[in-house]
């Protein structure tokens, strides 16, 4: 299974980005994706689930469109922002269920999370698609945040 995660091939586009300004109001990471991303990250995240073992997936991730911007409408879509250029998921077994962090590193960002955080992730991509969003997961002190945007 650890085999089949690392070959896994992630289509569609997963878009990351983090906002310079208005930090206050935007603390963390911003997510979208499209729905070919969507429903391949919804295999992956199962896959991971299923897994017997720890496992991490690094995709390449593209900048937001004005568009997306738009949707959280930091500063009217205007804030100044930064993309990563990668996106670690990196599912860690041998700790607990609510697990979550999120890790900044060179331009690129890893998610650490355990079974509990693996399935909000899973149901928040899946429903990227649908146009539900504007939410967040974080850690137990409302740290370490992922916004969710459609």
């Amino acid at each position: 299974m650890k085999e089949e995660i690392q070959k896994f091939k992630v289509s569609g586009k997963v878009f990351l980005w983090k906002y310079k300004d208005n930090q206050r109001n935007y603390p963390g990471w911003n997510l979208t994706v499209d729905k070919a991303a969507s429903q391949n990250l919804v295999d992956l995240l199962d896959l991971m689930d299923s897994c017997e073992w720890s496992t991490k997936k690094t995709l390449t991730t593209e900048e937001p469109t004005q568009a997306q911007l738009n949707v959280p409408n930091n500063q009217r879509g205007q804030a100044g922002w930064k993309s990563a250029q990668q996106l670690t998921l990196n599912s860690r077994k041998l700790e607990s269920d609510d697990f979550w962090t999120v890790i900044e590193n060179n331009g690129d960002v890893e998610i650490q999370f355990w079974k509990g955080k693996l399935k909000k992730l899973r149901t928040a991509i899946a429903e990227i698609p649908l146009g539900k969003g504007d939410f967040a997961i974080s850690d137990t002190k409302e740290e370490n945040i992922l916004y969710f945007w459609w």
